[in-house]
């Protein structure tokens, strides 16, 4: 019998997005008799598709494409710059005449992750479920783990405090999808790190965030000798319209930069965060990672 392939794009979104939309496809795949091929060359926002009942499209169907935000002129399949292959397939190795299907938006019930097409809290998706199939199935590239591994050993403590700030574009997402009835400032996550510090004076705090008006007003309130940062783009302001992943400037070393802000969160003691795809990362990779979620109704 030969062969079936569900050959998964990227898609015109953040880093994690793409990534999520990955591995529900991955695991889609592996259920139907499907070896999966993840190629992050042009894929489809998938807007002019909700309403199709068939959420898989033919090769040969190229409406819609756009380029994966995360590549390098002369990158070829972004996701070989982050993570190991998925399967022994690669774009090339399909035989020909073999059924070919590329993955688009899903909107089944039973994926693995619901926040594809809507915002809920943290505490009701799937992390069990998710973080058993990332850790069998998805595999960080070893010298992206070698620098991660090596930034905790410098930089970490016991009692670290994970901090992720979204802000730009994330507070108008949220409110549309009524899961706030207001904008979360910084000093919101401040007063929560305040508690954590009274409780651990020894701990640092740990800080990812799409700008660097976060960064300075946490170094501002804890002293720099407090704060752990990891180089990464950021827009200039919180309130910034435009979010790093459609600035223009992301490529391979975007990619990897928020990779590591995630892992990074992930081994922290306990994670404040609100709605967002890099903090569900997190939890995904780390079931027992405490958290609160700033902002729910």
């Amino acid at each position: 019998m030969d062969n079936k392939f569900l050959i998964i794009r990227s898609r015109p979104h953040g880093f994690f997005s793409i990534f999520f939309h990955t591995i529900d496809n991955i695991k889609w795949a592996e259920d139907n008799g499907f070896i999966p091929v993840v190629s992050w060359g042009p894929g489809r926002s998938v807007l002019e598709f909700k309403e199709q009942k068939n959420y898989f499209l033919q090769q040969s169907d190229t409406a819609f494409l756009k380029e994966c935000l995360y590549k390098d002129r002369d990158t070829e399949n972004p996701w070989l710059s982050f993570f190991k292959p998925v399967s022994n397939y690669d774009l090339g190795d399909i035989p020909p005449k073999s059924t070919v299907l590329e993955s688009d938006i899903f909107q089944a019930e039973d994926f693995l992750i619901d926040n594809l097409r809507n915002y809920y809290p943290l505490k009701i998706w799937n992390v069990l479920g998710t973080n058993l199939f990332i850790k069998n199935r998805v595999f960080i590239k070893e010298d992206i783990r070698e620098q991660i591994d090596f930034f905790i050993k410098k930089y970490f403590v016991d009692n670290m405090l994970g901090i992720h700030v979204r802000g730009t574009d994330k507070a108008k997402e949220q409110i549309e999808g009524g899961l706030f009835s207001g904008r979360l400032m910084i000093d919101d996550y401040i007063l929560e790190a305040k508690k954590y510090i009274n409780k651990f004076p020894e701990a640092k705090i740990f800080i990812a965030s799409d700008n660097n008006e976060t960064i300075a007003t946490f170094m501002s309130v804890f002293t720099p000798k407090k704060i752990v940062v990891s180089k990464s783009l950021r827009m200039k302001s919180y309130k910034s319209s435009v979010p790093v992943h459609l600035s223009g400037n992301c490529n391979v070393a975007t990619g990897i930069e928020v990779l590591k802000d995630m892992y990074l969160l992930n081994k922290t003691r306990k994670l404040i965060c609100t709605d967002s795809n890099v903090a569900a990362a997190a939890l995904f990779f780390n079931k027992d990672l405490e958290y609160k979620f700033m902002g729910a109704k």
